[in-house]
């Protein structure tokens, strides 16, 4: 619970917008139907923990919350007291509190998420499902049909894995082998605990995976999914119950039909199948040689320790939201090891490692702690940063999209601080004096191709602030810079991150650093003319902007600034060519510019948009996707072409 309107007003400037932090400039004090919107929003959304609205605050011209206050504090706290007890279908009780910012009142009120059971809370005078909002990154969004049933569903008091699967039998449904296994688990784990001298029907029913229904006992959703035979899981749950292992060569996604990925299936009851997935996976992870101190003996462990691939994958599969009919994926790169199932954290980001579980599927997580599988006191993550680190590794990136219900981590499969990476960091240390959390972002970016806030939490373990400060002080440096805004805010490489690289002789390394590739027929000038890169590298970082000496033309033309400062990255003759190209209307060789510009790096459309003077929306339609669906280009999240950080690069020569 936050106390302190000046940190919530720090929380809004520090990530340009907040899911759970919402300003209102009411300076009049008339609250209007967009507050009403946002106390809908901040008392559905499930497992949000409600929202602050903040009164009195209004973003400049700069993105900049500043405080403007509330002329009337005591008629706002009325008129927003008298909204939430007669103009919705719950009465709503916010609390509410007011404060002095720089001189000036601010009034600021918690809505608090109300009971399952009394959902959804909607305006009185639109009714369902109009008057009805949920919260999804920063933004207030109308229920539609599916909200409506989902918020009805979650009005149940017991857990989905609890419910019952009613044309399903204990009798024919239940693999004889599975439950053997986790007899046999248990006695050797715990070989005096009372489980064991249950017969199987009672077992069972003490482990919530049947219940009594007409006489007869019938399978619960968790019960299927831990020991149900692969008939049955096949039957009920024909995606949600599969685990796809999936070996991609390379470092991409493999779209050409003719360039296959290799998968392997598993649909399997978890407690016998759960191990079989683990072993696969660390089978496939490279593994590190060596000898110990008091023996001659080789011994070989795997680059990534296995215990943070079990964890992973436990978690993957114990709290993922089976209501949502995909399969988990497990997808092992040459570089890396993603894993991605549906069911965003219920936890938020910040608070990922604390103590304190809050399990989707709690009979699915007390079976799997049984097998001592999984732990149960919300302590697993940080055991992930830590032995990841121990292991020299980059600490795993977590992603939790509330939107999409999606929940991801990624492992890197490279030693975090390479000699390579450390001679690399020498030279920038040299030059700007780096603190070891922002030789820490920069690495990540040089491996990744980009940063985001929460990125660079999982990293260092700060907070939310304390990385945004570090990620602000290397984009003033032009090191980084700033990409999207919001909740999808991320950085990538800046000018002088991308010069330095190329003066300090690192071109081997730039390929993969901005995705580029050049052609065959055109090899780029900037490979080619290392020297004359060595004797000019204010070319590369440090050259003005010829639009520098037109301010007052700048300060009206905001969208052509920033394409010109996204052309002084591009080499000198592409960028003469686009040059040529940016005034006119229609053009017959678009897409080629478009697939040359994104061999150089990953750019999301607007910039694509900015740099060819074009609109948005018609690039999209006419020029980008088109280039997706022939192969010419590929997105940076395949898997999530809505992605927020969604951008476009060029596949490599051999598959265009």
């Amino acid at each position: 619970m936050i106390d302190s309107i000046s940190e919530l007003i720090a929380k809004l400037n520090t990530t340009d917008e907040h899911e759970r932090i919402e300003a209102k400039g009411c300076k009049n004090g008339t609250l209007g139907k967009a507050t009403l919107k946002t106390i809908s929003a901040f008392s559905n959304e499930p497992d949000l923990d409600g929202g602050y609205i903040v009164f009195g605050v209004e973003r400049d011209g700069d993105g900049v919350y500043q405080v403007v206050g509330v002329d009337d504090p005591d008629k706002l706290q009325l008129e927003l007291t008298s909204a939430c007890n007669s103009q919705f279908n719950e009465k709503l009780r916010p609390r509410i509190w007011v404060e002095q910012v720089g001189g000036k009142n601010v009034v600021a009120a918690y809505i608090s998420e109300i009971d399952p059971s009394r959902k959804p809370v909607f305006r009185k005078a639109s009714g369902l499902p109009k008057g009805a909002f949920r919260r999804l990154g920063s933004s207030d969004i109308r229920f539609t049909s599916d909200d409506v049933a989902q918020i009805f569903d979650l009005r149940q008091t017991q857990s989905f894995d609890a419910i019952v699967v009613t044309d399903a039998t204990m009798t024919e449904d239940f693999d004889e082998d599975a439950i053997e296994s986790y007899r046999s688990r248990i006695e050797k784990y715990r070989p005096d605990s009372w489980l064991l001298e249950l017969d199987s029907v009672s077992l069972l029913r003490s482990l919530t995976c049947i219940k009594k229904r007409n006489h007869e006992w019938i399978p619960t959703v968790a019960g299927l999914l831990l020991f149900g035979s692969k008939l049955a899981l096949r039957r009920e749950f024909p995606m949600a119950a599969r685990v796809d292992y999936i070996r991609v060569p390379g470092n991409l996604w493999v779209e050409d039909p003719d360039e296959r990925y290799e998968a392997i299936e598993f649909r399997e009851p978890l407690v016998s199948g759960i191990r079989r997935i683990i072993a696969a996976v660390l089978d496939d992870i490279p593994r590190a040689v060596s000898i110990g101190h008091d023996s001659l003996e080789r011994r070989e462990t795997p680059r990534v320790p296995s215990s943070v691939v079990r964890e992973a994958i436990v978690n993957a599969v114990m709290h993922r939201n089976y209501r949502n009919h995909q399969p988990t994926q497990i997808i092992r790169f040459a570089n890396r090891i993603e894993i991605q199932n549906a069911g965003y954290s219920l936890k938020p980001h910040d608070e990922l490692g604390t103590t304190g579980s809050r399990p989707r599927n709690p009979v699915l997580a007390s079976v799997l702690h049984d097998l001592q599988l999984a732990e149960s006191k919300g302590t697993g993550i940080n055991a992930m940063r830590r032995e990841m680190k121990q292991a020299g590794l980059t600490a795993p990136a977590f992603v939790s999209d509330r939107e999409n219900d999606q929940f991801s981590v990624t492992f890197r499969l490279k030693h975090f601080l390479s000699e390579e990476n450390l001679h690399w960091l020498a030279s920038l240390d040299a030059e700007w004096k780096l603190d070891d959390d922002e030789k820490y972002a920069l690495v990540y970016v040089r491996e990744k191709g980009s940063i985001t806030n929460s990125e660079l939490r999982d990293v260092t373990g700060h907070d939310t602030l304390a990385a945004s400060h570090k990620l602000r002080r290397l984009r003033d440096l032009q090191l980084l810079r700033k990409e999207g805004a919001g909740s999808a805010t991320f950085y990538t490489p800046g000018q002088k991150f991308i010069g330095a690289a190329v003066v300090e002789g690192a071109q081997r390394n730039l390929e993969e650093l901005i995705s580029f590739e050049p052609s065959a027929d055109e090899p780029d000038k900037l490979l080619d003319e290392p020297d004359k890169l060595a004797d000019e590298p204010d070319k590369l970082a440090d050259k003005p902007d010829k639009l520098a000496d037109e301010p007052d033309k700048l300060a009206d033309e905001p969208d052509k600034q920033e394409g010109r400062h996204l052309l002084t990255e591009l080499p000198t003759e592409l960028r003469e060519r686009i040059e040529v190209i940016r005034p006119l209307k229609r053009a017959k060789n678009l897409e080629d510019l478009i697939s040359e510009l994104c061999k150089i790096r990953a750019f999301t459309s607007s910039e694509i948009a900015e740099i060819l003077n074009r609109n948005r929306r018609n690039l999209n339609t006419a020029y980008i996707t088109p280039l997706v669906e022939r192969g010419v280009l590929e997105r940076l999240y395949p898997e999530s072409p809505r992605h927020p950080n969604q951008a476009y690069r060029t596949a490599d020569s051999d598959k265009e």
